[in-house]
């Protein structure tokens, strides 16, 4: 019964595991994992993202850090950065994981009268969902997000966008970190 249940009441045990993917069917796959992760008095966050499919297998990651002023500015950036990351590497995703229920909200209201520094943000956020023939969007809690907000603590450190692809590049933290939500390499 656990596929049919609410990611709210699912069990303290298959958090960030199998739960979510299981709550998806194949034509949902692949899944895209996008986390922020920063240290807001310094105005400097980092992103990252992983791609996965319905059968939890490990299929792309990366991470970058970003300057932003804001917490809700930053989760913008990591999404841009991960489309974007997606859109050039021809990678096909159909349904998007954050855990930005603002984010998620001004995406799905379309008006983007927010701030100056927000709405140019929003609008090539849009533009690449519409060329990625419009993935769905969902949130769930950060705590389901471990492998994506470890890439984005390493993000944050990291001058350069870093790319991981499968195989044995990966490193043994991301390896580890993979594995212990349920994703196979």
């Amino acid at each position: 019964m656990n596929h049919v249940r609410e990611y709210s009441h699912s069990k303290f045990s298959q958090n960030g595991k199998q739960l979510i993917i299981n709550n998806f069917s194949y034509t949902d796959s692949p899944f895209l994992f996008v986390a922020t992760a920063g240290n807001y008095g310094s105005d400097l966050f980092g992103a990252g993202f992983f791609i996965a499919d319905s059968n939890s297998q490990f299929i792309f990651a990366s991470c970058c850090n970003n300057p932003a002023e804001s917490i809700i500015e930053a989760e913008a950036l990591a999404l841009l950065a991960a489309l974007g990351c997606i859109f050039v590497f021809d990678l096909q995703i159909k349904t998007i994981f954050i855990a930005s229920f603002e984010l998620h909200g001004f995406l799905k209201a379309g008006n983007h009268h927010h701030s100056w520094r927000l709405n140019p943000l929003l609008t090539s956020i849009n533009d690449y969902l519409a060329e990625l023939g419009c993935p769905q969007l969902h949130i769930i809690p950060h705590t389901w997000m471990t492998a994506a907000a470890s890439l984005a603590l390493h993000g944050l450190n990291s001058h350069v966008l870093t790319l991981f692809h499968q195989g044995r590049e990966l490193p043994y933290w991301l390896m580890k970190q993979l594995k212990k939500n349920g994703i196979t390499l």
